[in-house]
């Protein structure tokens, strides 16, 4: 559950120290790639600010199904109690008996409690929890998880490479105070297996930049494609295409090593595509408070401004027909592998679902 950090509870720096082993600070001022990396993080971009995803927007969908899953069976648990322990007990029940249901009655109700909090945070919720860059009044804007707004200056963060578990790394801003402990901190979308990830420190150099530079030109030249949901929720290939490039974290666009892994996957996938949509559909959109609207106020014309100047959308590499071959065997192996799983699993609890011979019937 490391990659959801900062979702459900506060990051784990907040209140503290930042240790040294776990952080190695990162100077505004100072170059740390020659290569500027959006990782297809960017909502919008022009002259003015820089907005970008959340850091959990890669892997959204997830969530949502695994906590549906547990309150399902939660709630079947809960209902069996209920059923056997009050209504149809198969044999005398006596107060021990009662008391002790009545305890794992409480139990599985906080399980589905943890697990709805862990729902709201993707569901009814915001669809993306936007990061904004004012480039010309030095300034930060983050939409919490709690919906709470975190409004500070450019200048006032604590910027470094942060661990936060044992071979995960990302670019976090961190507030301080006198004691040099964690008020309030944020992390940038893309995370790397190392505080060396060239790809890591690409993306720190690509928000670096457009924050330092005299001008958002380099930025904007490294933006090839925007992901513009500020005022619209994503399309459900938007939503497919997010749960392709999630399998390996890869940038734009999508190429075949993406394809090879999520047919692979598929029925994983498939499933992080609907708690996706889920997640999507049953929440809003967030909005920025007026007055930092007008703190961000786009110049007419503005030449960097990718919604007025548009480029030409990168193609993804094409399909050769032997690969649609490739693609098919991947697909059947994955829902083999998939229903065999399943199958081990009703073993294991002495039954047999049946579903790989269910299969092979229909076949």
């Amino acid at each position: 559950m490391s990659d959801w950090v900062g979702l459900f509870i506060n990051y784990e720096t907040v209140g503290k120290q930042l240790k040294p082993h776990k952080t190695e600070a990162l100077n505004r001022r100072q170059s740390e790639s020659e290569t500027l990396s959006p990782h297809r993080a960017v909502i919008q971009i022009n002259s003015t600010y820089l907005e970008l995803i959340d850091r959990w927007n890669y892997q959204r969908g997830f969530i949502s199904i695994l906590s549906l899953c547990f309150m399902s069976i939660m709630g079947f648990g809960i209902a069996g109690l209920i059923y056997y322990g009050f209504y149809n007990p198969p044999y005398q029940m006596y107060l021990g008996d009662y008391i002790l249901d009545i305890l794992f009655i409480l139990i599985l109700s906080g399980v589905i409690f943890i697990f709805f909090y862990m729902l709201k945070r993707e569901c009814f919720s915001y669809t993306h929890y936007p990061i904004r860059f004012n480039r010309k009044l030095k300034k930060v804007y983050v939409i919490q998880p709690n919906k709470k707004l975190l409004v500070a200056n450019w200048e006032d963060f604590h910027i470094g490479l942060q661990q936060y578990s044992r071979s995960s790394w990302d670019v976090r801003f961190s507030l301080l105070d006198d004691q040099e402990k964690v008020t309030q901190t944020f992390a940038l979308p893309y995370t790397g297996l190392s505080q060396y990830s060239s790809e890591l420190l690409q993306h720190w150099e690509f928000v670096r930049r457009y924050m330092e530079d005299d001008t958002a030109q380099a930025s904007y030249d490294a933006v090839t494609e925007v992901f513009p949901i500020h005022q619209r929720k994503e399309t459900l290939k938007e939503s497919f295409e997010r749960v392709m490039i999630a399998t390996t974290g890869g940038d734009q666009p999508i190429n075949r090593t993406q394809r090879l892994i999520f047919w692979a996957t598929f029925p994983f996938r498939f499933i992080e595509f609907i708690g996706r949509i889920l997640s999507i559909k049953t929440s809003k959109i967030p909005k920025f408070p007026d007055w930092v609207e007008q703190e961000c106020k786009i110049e007419t014309n503005d030449a960097y401004d990718f919604e007025q100047h548009p480029k030409p959308k990168l193609q993804s590499e094409p399909i050769k027909p032997f690969e649609y071959m490739i693609y098919t065997a991947l697909l059947l192996i994955s829902i083999v592998i998939f229903l065999g799983f399943i199958d081990l699993l009703s073993l294991a609890k002495g039954e047999n679902s049946g579903l790989l011979k269910a299969l092979f019937f229909w076949w």
